[in-house]
């Protein structure tokens, strides 16, 4: 294995590093590197100075690991083909979804197919992990269910000022959300004023 050009002479170990790097001399083999004595310097191409027993043992290292067939983890997810019957966007009510039938395909934002089985396992995983699930993770949210203010544009929010954090809200995809829930991510979003 070459790694480079080098000066030919094994250098005293007061001399300056064996540079790998000189352009026009003969090639350095890990062989050559293996004869000479653990502490010579050796000054690699990015100038660090290290001894021939570290070069060694990472050139080793580097050629174990690539030496090793890759092969991809079982993660024990299957890796649904068909339609996805739920299309999850961000900040998807998860319980509602792992009440789901566990074949039911579901397509995370990312692109990925899932079962709801495999969203159970994925569960699990975080439970052990992190020691909260997914579902945990995310905050619970308020009863939504009951009656709401169909709103079709910003500007029906200004009449809504007096309300209670509670009032449920619905735009005209049918997507609901509590007054509250909403004043909370104008508040997390709004761009602070600047001091005159």
């Amino acid at each position: 294995m070459t790694l480079g050009a080098a000066h030919a002479a094994t250098p005293a170990p007061s001399a300056a590093p064996l540079q790998l790097s000189v352009a026009g001399q003969a090639p350095v083999t890990l062989a050559h590197l293996r004869t000479l004595p653990p502490d010579t310097p050796v000054r690699t191409a990015g100038g660090r100075v290290v001894t021939a027993k570290q070069m060694i043992a990472l050139t080793d290292a580097i050629r174990s690991a690539s030496s090793r067939p890759r092969v991809a983890s079982e993660t024990g997810f299957s890796h649904p083909q068909g339609p996805a019957a739920t299309e999850l966007s961000r900040g998807a009510y998860l319980p509602a979804v792992l009440n789901r039938p566990g074949s039911d395909v579901v397509q995370l934002p990312n692109g990925a197919k899932l079962t709801v089985s495999d969203l159970h396992r994925l569960d699990a995983v975080m439970q052990r992990w992190k020691g909260h699930g997914i579902v945990q993770a995310q905050p619970s949210r308020p009863n939504l269910a009951g009656p709401a203010v169909v709103v079709h544009d910003a500007h029906e929010l200004q009449a809504l000022q007096g309300k209670p954090d509670s009032t449920v809200l619905e735009n005209a995809k049918g997507v609901r959300v509590t007054l509250g829930e909403l004043r909370a991510q104008a508040k997390a979003t709004a761009v602070p004023k600047r001091a005159r």
